[in-house]
């Protein structure tokens, strides 16, 4: 079909002028004719019509050959559909230059155990530790908990106030990239602001917290934020959640790390039960698959649960020549490394 250039060019104007890109092409036919009787003729079927043939070659450009480039750039935004909200699920890649990543989770600052932190940070003070992953539940965040919240604890300023303390003495220590990623702990904050008042969501996000009007500059601690239950990826052989990212289970009594198992089918670590443990098993196709859970590092008798099956603990994981890993999972029982 060939279109007469004024009106095809009238119609790529209205549409671009409007941002009408999205709106089903015989709506957009009448108000085009509205728009300009004189170009296209009076208001009747046959002339909304003829502009919606004139529309639907400007939407079919897009893949027809013979198109010049320009009006196919245009027809792709002219899609004729409402794009679907998609979340990113994509994993985080660790990057190569991180040869030796340490992986802290669980602390619950301002609930933490100071004593196991302390035996953790000295340990991985003695290794080449070149990048930390701080993997979930690092603040307790309370008082944005939808639990009873007792008035007299911590309240969040002194809770964010902490963990910029803590993430200062990281990057003083160990002088290495800190990969931050979000547990369900963390969540809480943009969980609250959804309950009360959701139209803030976009502002007060756990990130705006923790800059504190741009105080606290991520750059300058090399500090960088893993949101939306993303998996983090560290070589193509290991994937690391935080272990919210499973709705439900995680507490199964035949263990953590084979529920783990049941649920990623890979080679996988998580936190988040506050357990040491490991499972390993091999496929059918000759392959090792092993997963593992990781200790806590915050107060192992908290006022919500004081009788539980905790252990504190902490991990670190190699990048190995072949692509592989080395991975070590680590109990501590009183500040002693075990």
């Amino acid at each position: 079909m060939k279109v007469k250039g004024t009106k095809y060019d009238y119609i790529r104007s209205f549409i671009t002028e409007n941002n009408l890109f999205t709106l089903p092409t015989r709506t957009l036919s009448k108000m085009i004719l509205h728009a300009n009787p004189k170009l296209f003729g009076e208001y009747n079927e046959k002339n909304i019509d003829k502009i919606r043939s004139y529309a639907r070659e400007i939407r079919d450009s897009k893949g027809r050959k013979g198109v010049n480039e320009k009006n196919r750039l245009f027809a792709e935004k002219f899609h004729g559909f409402l794009e679907p909200d998609l979340n990113d699920y994509s994993p985080f890649t660790i990057p190569e230059s991180v040869k030796s990543l340490a992986i802290l989770n669980d602390i619950h600052i301002p609930f933490h155990n100071k004593t196991n932190l302390d035996a953790a940070i000295e340990y991985l003070k003695k290794r080449e530790i070149d990048g930390i992953l701080l993997n979930g539940d690092i603040l307790d965040c309370y008082k944005a908990s939808r639990f009873l919240r007792d008035p007299r604890k911590r309240d969040m300023e002194m809770e964010f106030d902490a963990l910029r303390e803590f993430i200062d003495s990281l990057n003083y220590i160990f002088k290495c990239p800190i990969f931050y990623k979000l547990g369900n702990h963390e969540e809480r904050i943009e969980n609250a602001v959804l309950r009360s008042v959701p139209e803030l969501v976009g502002f007060l996000t756990f990130e705006s917290c923790l800059a504190k009007n741009g105080s606290f500059d991520f750059k300058e601690y090399n500090l960088q934020i893993i949101k939306d239950k993303r998996i983090v990826q560290f070589t193509k052989y290991l994937s690391i959640l935080h272990g919210h990212e499973y709705r439900i289970g995680i507490w199964n009594p035949v263990g953590v790390a084979r529920w783990l198992f049941m649920k990623a089918r890979t080679n996988a670590v998580c936190g988040h039960a506050h357990r040491k443990d490991s499972f390993s098993t091999r496929t059918l196709q000759q392959q090792t698959i092993e997963t593992h859970s990781i200790g806590c590092l915050c107060d192992m008798n908290p006022e919500y649960r004081p009788l539980n099956d905790w252990q504190s603990g902490f991990a670190y994981v190699k990048r190995l020549d072949n692509g592989h890993y080395k991975f070590t999972n680590i109990l501590i029982e009183n500040g002693e490394i075990l």
